[in-house]
């Protein structure tokens, strides 16, 4: 059994029940997909006013190919996102930048491989800086070659919009499997 630590006044969190039962986020979007989904969509956000989101995302690509797992605010594809990852697969390091891409790279999965992925989202708009977020993920695999693991920071480049949506988009071929589990959450004041 785990000691318990000191409170000095502050919450305990070890979950995101802990967060939630604490006062300090408020879950907002809990979605399971259906075998064969690519995308999952939460709308009626208010990213002014909200500022901050939470998200993780755990689950398994169906076996119909490789999936990169992307976030797109309001619906936007365009080559409007940047993102910095660095991170390692079995004792190899590397680090690659997007550009110009169609959504956040969260995490990736080959073809009936288990992901996850967590990340804090800066959703207020911040003039000349973008809307940011950071995020790690880690994927699942048999073997410690097949395990990769990395954090990564990035930006959508639209410095004039409000988030009002988010979407978990399945790129790539691959499709999520019946059961993979999105939660978003917001910071509660």
């Amino acid at each position: 059994m785990m000691p318990t630590p000191p409170s000095f006044g502050t919450p305990v969190v070890r979950s995101i029940e802990d967060a939630v039962a604490a006062g300090i986020w408020e879950i907002i979007a809990d979605v399971e997909t259906v075998d064969g989904a690519t995308q999952i969509d939460v709308t009626g956000l208010d990213g002014n006013t909200d500022e901050q989101y939470f998200f993780a995302i755990h689950g398994t690509e169906n076996g119909n190919g490789q999936i990169d797992v992307d976030i797109r605010f309001n619906g936007d594809s365009g080559g409007n996102y940047q993102t910095q990852l660095a991170g390692g697969q079995g004792a190899g390091a590397f680090a690659v930048r997007f550009t110009d891409a169609v959504g956040f790279k969260v995490t990736e999965a080959d073809s009936g491989r288990e992901f996850a992925a967590y990340g804090w989202i800066g959703a207020k708009i911040l003039p000349g800086n973008g809307v940011r977020t950071i995020t790690n993920n880690a994927e699942g695999g048999s073997g410690a070659a097949a395990i990769e693991a990395w954090t990564g920071a990035g930006f959508w480049d639209n410095e004039v919009d409000n988030i009002t949506s988010l979407s978990i988009v399945g790129l790539n071929g691959g499709e999520f499997a019946a059961g993979c589990r999105f939660t978003l959450m917001k910071l509660i004041r």
